[in-house]
């Protein structure tokens, strides 16, 4: 006997057999299992989750990390810097000590008046220039019935705040580095290290105090500010200079060092005050010319030209070392 089933085409019909199903269903689940299982979601955060702290604290550590990196990276520095250049340091001390083991002591008969030379200014960076202000006043204080007994140089501080200043701690450095061989100079940072900008009559009120508080010498010390003849034509300047500080600066002594092409007797002349008391001026004549700037030095730096024998060695050396006044190349660069 014969029998023959009656088939159904699914392609006709459309309809999935029964197995078929059952299979794809079968796979279905195997897959949904491996996914779940291999690529499970992260859990949701909680309703209250902020993600902008959370990104803010990443944000911060990563901060933190790199400015304690960077610390120390830069106390390293420091130190190698203060071990190549002794009498250097990184800041200024708590403690204020005003300097005066270079002061000369002067013989009981002696009747000459003795007299402190200061300088005062930016030294950004210190030059040769400002020492033979120096040099130049004590030999004409010294034939003239004075008796020099020290020198110093204040740089100002940061509150300064002129173009070109680098910060005080280097300028002062540096300053420390120029004078290390001279026997009768040194580096006072009372101005430096103020946080707030201060007046020159009030730094030479301070040199005043601290050396005749010293009750070393049997006359009163006086106290003579050196200066170049650009800063005492600046008095003529409307508004630059108040009266009463002129006339206290003339009452301790003026000490200026000509310059090529300059007229300190024309400034004197043009200047009431100063004609008053043009007798506590004391014009000093450079007698061999003398015009390195430190604007030029600076220009200088920045154009990558020498600058040896312009400032004193190891003052170069320490320039080179922490790499002062490049960066002036760049703000030219970037405002261009």
């Amino acid at each position: 006997m014969c029998y023959r089933f009656k088939t159904q085409s699914t392609r006709s019909s459309g309809r999935i057999p029964n197995r078929t199903i059952y299979e794809t269903r079968r796979f279905e689940r195997t897959l949904s299992v491996k996914t779940s299982r291999h690529h499970e979601p992260p859990p949701l955060p909680p309703p209250n989750y902020n993600f902008n702290s959370s990104l803010l604290l990443l944000g911060t550590l990563g901060t933190a990390a790199a400015f304690f990196w960077n610390d120390d990276n830069d106390k390293e520095k420091d130190k190698k810097i203060i071990e190549k250049f002794p009498g250097t340091f990184v800041e200024f001390p708590k403690e204020y000590s005003f300097p005066k083991q270079k002061l000369k002591v002067l013989p009981p008969d002696s009747k000459n008046i003795p007299v402190v030379l200061v300088v005062c200014g930016s030294f950004s960076p210190v030059t040769t220039m400002h020492l033979r202000l120096l040099e130049m006043s004590k030999d004409y204080f010294d034939s003239s019935g004075y008796e020099v007994i020290g020198g110093y140089i204040s740089p100002v501080g940061d509150a300064y705040q002129k173009k070109g200043l680098v910060n005080a701690i280097d300028r002062t450095n540096m300053a420390i580095l120029a004078v290390q061989e001279s026997d009768w100079i040194m580096v006072d940072t009372w101005e430096a290290a103020k946080p707030k900008w201060t007046r020159t009559r009030e730094v030479l009120d301070h040199f005043s105090q601290e050396v005749n508080g010293l009750k070393k010498y049997d006359q009163n010390v006086q106290v003579i500010f050196v200066c170049g003849s650009d800063l005492l034509d600046s008095f003529n300047t409307p508004g630059l200079w108040a009266d009463e500080d002129i006339q206290q600066l003339c009452d301790y002594g003026l000490a200026v060092v000509t310059r090529e092409g300059s007229d300190p007797s024309g400034s004197i002349w043009k200047n009431d005050l100063l004609y008053l008391n043009r007798t506590k001026i004391h014009k000093i004549h450079q007698w061999i010319p003398n015009d390195i700037s430190s604007t030029l030095v600076r220009l200088g730096i920045s154009r990558g030209l020498s600058i040896q024998y312009l400032l004193p060695k190891a003052v170069v050396e320490y320039i080179r070392e922490k790499g002062l006044y490049r960066e002036e190349v760049e703000e030219d660069k970037n405002s261009k």
